[in-house]
Formats: structure tokens, C-alpha cells, sequence
């Protein structure tokens, strides 16, 4: 779990508030006042000298604490609102934020939110659309006196709005009288990130765990939450003992960060994806046949339940080859990522696999050839199984003996789609030993 802060409550300068997450062994943060000003207000010139010492003090911004959404719904500007937001986006670009906090409008006092919904709907889309390809996440904070004050109202916005994820505040829960464990559990599968307040039924505000924002309770079960799914976090994929995943099947929750598609030889469609959980980031590689499967989970700033094989190499980060991607607000447990998870466990538990692969390929020099040379010697490689080519124009047979691959059923699948399924024979262990 990663803590980030409000450093402006350290210090409204920013060498001060640089100092006090140094002090603190923090290394980001939800930047909101910079040098007296608010962030959505700073030049983007002024942006940029803050990025610059935030790196040189090695750290990082994680969210834009923004007000838009801060203004009264009957009597606020709400053009001259979209072009401060327009800005604002402009300065989370320069700062590298992937995250900008928003509010759902002030009511006017005395009146039924409920009288203002569609106008509140409306002016949150519009803000949304213009968001939309800045690669910032908007995440909306429950707050009193707004629309999205309560639980149900909350939940309405993100129920109309599925791409704006939510931030947990229990101490702005708690002012508005909303009790936040049954707060926590209808809104769970929203929330991006939390803030640790907390206060008492007067409405101040007291230590985390001093007041009634259940805050342990719901810290406790966010953790839980993460790790029935997970098997794995991205930092133990990359640590010192990253070895031991490589070739082994891992689920993780993260969220989608950036898509590099790309057209096959073939002229079908793989990416590279980035994505980031809450320990670090890593690439995942999504081979045609599952991006067909999964491409409308793989958005931007999604949050999402991966599934896949471990590939680790020497002197290369680990990358997953996806075998699936679930949304984590529509997760099913009891529900696999595709046959080919399936097929995994059947043949690991069954103590089989493949021990030859053998392909037949037009000639030794053309475009399948070199398509599968690709997959074997720089995805799938570093494993025991051994490779067999027979060459149609020559009629040669020939053993690759500078080729020991991992089996592996998105292997398969790829030389399949490839060669045709008539030109790739498996030859199982048990097989062989018959």
C-alpha cells in the first residue's frame, strides 16, 4: 500500500513541503497548494519548476487535489469552470499527475439535491468529455454540502459516469451523518484511492482512528480485498526474487496506464501495455487473440484484474503475457480468464506438458518463419521444450538446436494463428514416453 500526502498541510512552499515527505519517507504527493497558490491556478511555467525540484528530490505526483467541481450548481461560472479545468490538465501533464481529484457541484443550501441531479449529471459529463485523451484519471471525492455528499449519491454518479473512479473520504462521510462502513461496502468497487481522515459526530476532525470513520476497519478490509484476488504485486515481479514467478501463471489488481498497440506483420492487432499497481509498475504484452477478448477492459486509467504467464529474462524486467483482464467492478472469482487458464491448470496438476514442438513452415527464409523465430527466441524462450521445423520447399526436417522454449498455451494459440492449425503438432510428455 502506498501513502502519499497533502504536503501543503506541512508547508504552503514547496521546498517545505518537499522536505516534510523527505522527512516522512514518503515519495509522493496529492499536490493542492503550491507557494500560496492553488495548483490549478500556477502558470504552467511554475509547473514546470516544480516538477523539477519534485525530481531532483526524487519524487512524484500522484493526484491533482484540485476544486474543480467546487463551485455553487445554480450560480457558478461554469465555463469560465471548464476552462480552469482545461489548465489544470494542461499543469497534470507537466507534473506527470495520472489522477485529478473532482467535486460534484455545491447545492444551494436549504434545497433538495435531488432537484438538481440532471443538471449535476450534465455538467459532469461535460467535464469528463473534456478530459477525455489527457490520460488523467478523474477521481471524484465525496464532500458535504455537494451533490455527491452521501453514499446513494455517490453511487448514482458512478453509476451513470463508469469511467470516474472515486476517492474515500470517512471524515467528510461522517460530517454529513453518513455511516461510512455501509458507505465503504456499496462504493468499494469504485474507489481508486482514500484519503485517511477521520472526525467525530460534531463534525471536527481527530487522528485516524480516533473518531467514527471506521478507518482501520476499512483499511483492513481493502487490503483483504486486494489479496483474495492477487497472487502476486507488481514489486515482487520485479524484486530480487523475481526468478521465481518466471513461467508461473499470477493474478494482480492494477490499473491501466498506457496502451502501445501495435499491427502484426500479419495485420492483426498486439499490445504493450503499462500498467501499475499500488508497489510499482511493469509491461504486459497482449498477444491478437486476447486483445480481441479484452480490449474493451484495457482502457486507460482502468482498474482491473490481470491475468497471465511470467516471462523473466536476464538483464530485463519481468513482463506478463496476458492470458486475461477482467474490470475489478465486474470481477467474478469463480470466473476463469479463458481456456487457456483452464488448460494450464488441467496439464500442471495432471503433471503434463509438452516435451517437442513441431512446426512446419513454408521455407527457411519467409515472413511465418521469421514471425515465429520472433515468438521463440524472444518471448518464449529460456525453457526445456525442444523445437522441430520441417520446411515445405525443401521437404528438410530439421531439429533447432539453439531453441529451448517454454510451453505455454498463448504459444500455441500464436503459431497457430500464424501457420495454420494443421502446421503445429504438440508432442506431449506422456506421449513421448509411450
Amino acid at each position: 500500500m502506498k501513502i502519499y500526502a497533502f504536503a501543503d498541510e506541512a508547508s504552503p512552499a514547496i521546498d517545505g513541503q518537499i522536505a516534510a515527505m523527505r522527512r516522512n519517507g514518503l515519495n509522493g504527493l496529492e499536490i493542492r497548494g503550491v507557494d500560496g497558490e492553488n495548483i490549478s491556478a500556477i502558470s504552467l511555467e511554475k509547473a514546470k519548476e516544480v516538477r523539477r525540484k519534485l525530481d531532483d528530490a526524487g519524487l512524484c505526483t500522484w493526484s491533482i487535489g484540485s476544486p474543480i467541481g467546487k463551485i455553487d450548481i445554480e450560480t457558478g461560472d461554469f465555463a469560465a469552470h471548464l476552462e480552469q479545468l482545461r489548465h489544470t490538465l494542461e499543469v497534470a501533464q507537466v507534473l506527470g499527475a495520472k489522477r485529478l481529484r473532482m467535486f460534484s457541484f455545491y447545492i444551494p443550501a436549504g434545497k433538495d439535491p435531488a432537484d438538481y441531479r440532471n443538471r449535476v449529471i450534465d455538467q459532469v459529463g461535460e467535464m469528463l468529455r473534456v478530459g477525455e485523451g489527457s490520460g488523467v484519471l478523474f477521481c471524484h471525492e465525496n464532500e458535504k454540502g455537494i451533490y455527491g455528499d452521501i453514499a446513494s449519491r455517490c453511487l448514482d454518479l458512478h453509476k451513470a459516469f463508469p469511467q470516474m473512479r472515486g476517492v474515500f473520504d470517512p471524515a467528510n462521510y461522517v460530517q454529513c451523518g453518513q455511516e461510512t462502513w455501509s458507505a465503504w461496502e456499496e462504493l468499494n468497487p469504485y474507489i481508486d484511492y482514500l484519503h485517511i481522515k477521520d472526525a467525530l459526530a460534531d463534525g471536527s476532525v481527530v487522528p485516524a482512528g480516533k473518531g467514527l470513520g471506521n478507518v482501520k476497519r476499512i483499511l483492513d478490509a481493502y487490503r483483504a480485498q486486494i489479496a483474495q484476488i492477487a497472487t502476486c504485486t507488481i514489486a515482487q515481479l520485479l524484486g530480487e526474487d523475481a526468478k521465481q514467478f518466471d513461467n508461473q501463471t499470477v493474478t494482480f489488481v492494477c490499473t491501466i496506464v498506457k496502451n502501445k498497440i501495435m499491427t502484426t506483420k500479419s495485420n492483426t492487432l498486439m499490445a504493450f501495455t503499462t500498467v501499475e499497481d499500488l508497489t510499482g509498475s511493469m509491461e504486459m504484452i497482449v498477444f491478437p487473440r486476447i486483445l480481441a477478448e479484452c480490449r474493451a477492459a484495457l482502457q486507460e486509467n482502468a482498474v482491473v484484474v490481470a491475468n497471465g504467464r511470467v516471462s523473466v529474462k536476464e538483464d530485463e524486467a519481468a513482463r506478463l503475457l496476458v492470458e486475461g483482464v477482467q474490470p475489478i467492478d465486474s470481477y467474478d472469482p469463480n470466473k476463469n480468464f479463458g481456456m487457456n487458464r483452464v488448460e494450464r491448470v488441467k496439464r500442471e496438476t495432471s503433471g503434463g506438458g509438452a516435451a517437442g514442438y513441431f512446426l512446419t513452415v513454408p521455407a527457411r527464409d519467409c515472413p511465418e518463419m521469421h514471425k515465429v523465430e520472433n515468438l521463440l527466441c524472444n518471448i518464449f524462450d529460456g525453457g526445456t521444450v525442444k523445437v522441430y521445423f520441417r520446411f515445405l520447399d525443401t521437404g528438410k526436417a530439421v531439429l533447432a538446436r539453439h531453441m529451448a522454449i517454454k510451453d505455454d498455451p498463448l504459444l500455441r494459440t500464436e503459431l497457430e494463428r500464424i501457420l495454420g492449425k494443421n502446421c503445429v503438432k504438440v508432442q506431449d510428455i506422456e506421449q513421448s514416453a509411450k
